[in-house]
């Protein structure tokens, strides 16, 4: 499921002899020796077909190694229609108002699309009766944080709620 656990295993399985697979859910850096430092199992699993693509131009893995699919979710846990009012009072939210949710990890390499959205939110707010929730924590939630601040001292109101890492993200659908 990661890196370095799947060159561990890739080095162990040459003399084990285990049914070895892995998955691929994002494109690691490949400068250098950083390229070596990954085995990619007798199958691998891959989220996407851009992915696929990164593994055999990448890595040269057997397209018919690769088995593309997408993360899966549970569609009675995350559905639409679900009572959202203590999570809104909760949150300090207001019925009346549209919600944008994005919920993701927060790390640095990968808070690109929180930043923007942070970035844009005033836009979004002269336009739009809206409220913004960013739901996730990791290495970059302070600099988001940092930006959430910012943008509703400018708009004189609290408007983006930043809520950190959570474990009941169904709610947030």
């Amino acid at each position: 499921h990661a890196r370095i656990p799947s060159f561990i295993l890739g080095l162990l399985n040459k003399t084990m002899k285990f049914n070895f697979v892995t998955t691929a859910h994002w494109v690691f850096d490949t400068s250098g020796m950083l390229k070596y430092l990954t085995n990619w199992g007798f199958r691998t699993v891959a989220v996407s077909e851009d992915i696929k693509t990164y593994l055999i131009d990448n890595y040269n893995v057997p397209a018919q190694d690769i088995t593309v699919t997408i993360n899966g979710i549970n569609t009675e846990t995350f559905s639409p229609g679900r009572e959202k009012g203590e999570l809104i009072k909760e949150l300090g939210l207001r019925e009346d108002s549209k919600k944008i949710v994005y919920i993701s990890r927060l790390d640095e390499s990968r808070s690109l699309v929180a930043k923007h959205l942070v970035e844009i939110a005033n836009e979004i707010k002269e336009k739009y009766d809206v409220e913004i929730i960013i739901v996730g924590g990791g290495d970059d939630l302070n600099n988001i944080e940092s930006l959430c601040y910012s943008a509703n001292k400018k708009a004189e109101r609290k408007f983006i709620t930043l809520t950190g890492a959570r474990t009941d993200i169904s709610r947030f659908t």
